[in-house]
């Protein structure tokens, strides 16, 4: 299987078909299977704004708390952390997408992200905790390049029993002050959610995040043919 990726203004098969990687693509013999919004939000956001949403989302979710950092994650948090990573794995919307979904474990999580900072990325999480101190959610975002102006927002995630309280509202608000602590010359964050994705599409409205364009994913089957024998 190829998978393959294509960014165009308009969502849907005639946006794609719009779009010259699309055209190539679709001409390929290449199928969409998946598609999400990419949304960019300008920083600083307002911070009356802030201050509004902090303010609701604290109300919702009395008793949770936000813990952040920048970097490595503690690696008392690690298998935790992991777990949450292999739920989100599971849950997050992929449409038709043929790919499985990864298994997480403290040694790949902590791989991951040194890979990351090995490639120049900071790293910036907060993690959400229930009343009794576990691990109910978490956000992170990568902050590209030495300038430090673009973010790419990575995940978000917050278990199904914990939802409906703006935990995902909260958790992105807290990590927006982290990174605005530690990367005071960010300009931008980049998301991608998926269309089908109303709860996240709504947090992301909340904040200020408006849609650029449409990432449309696409696979085509490749049959290889098994080799020649004597």
């Amino acid at each position: 299987m190829l998978a393959a990726e294509v960014n165009a203004v308009s969502a849907g098969e005639s946006g794609l078909a719009a779009s010259p990687g699309g055209r190539f693509a679709l001409t390929l013999g290449f199928a969409a299977k998946h598609t999400e919004l990419r949304l960019l939000l300008d920083l600083p956001p307002a911070e009356p704004r802030l201050r509004e949403l902090e303010s609701d989302a604290a109300a919702r979710s009395v008793g949770y708390e936000t813990v952040g950092w920048v970097g490595l994650a503690p690696a008392e948090l690690l298998d935790a952390f992991a777990e949450l990573h292999t739920l989100m794995a599971v849950e997050v919307p992929s449409g038709e997408l043929s790919r499985e979904p990864l298994v997480y474990d403290a040694e790949r999580v902590r791989g991951m992200q040194q890979r990351l900072l090995d490639q120049g990325y900071g790293l910036v999480t907060t993690l959400l905790l229930d009343p009794k101190g576990r691990p109910a959610g978490y956000t992170s975002m990568f902050v590209m390049g030495a300038a430090n102006r673009e973010v790419l927002q990575d995940e978000t995630f917050v278990l199904r029993a914990h939802r409906g309280r703006a935990l995902g509202t909260r958790a992105k608000l807290a990590n927006l002050r982290l990174l605005a602590e530690h990367f005071p010359h960010a300009e931008h964050v980049h998301t991608w959610t998926a269309e089908v994705n109303d709860a996240m599409r709504a947090v992301n409205d909340r904040l200020g995040f408006r849609p650029v364009e449409t990432m449309h994913e696409l696979e085509l089957e490749v049959l290889l043919e098994p080799p020649a024998t004597d």
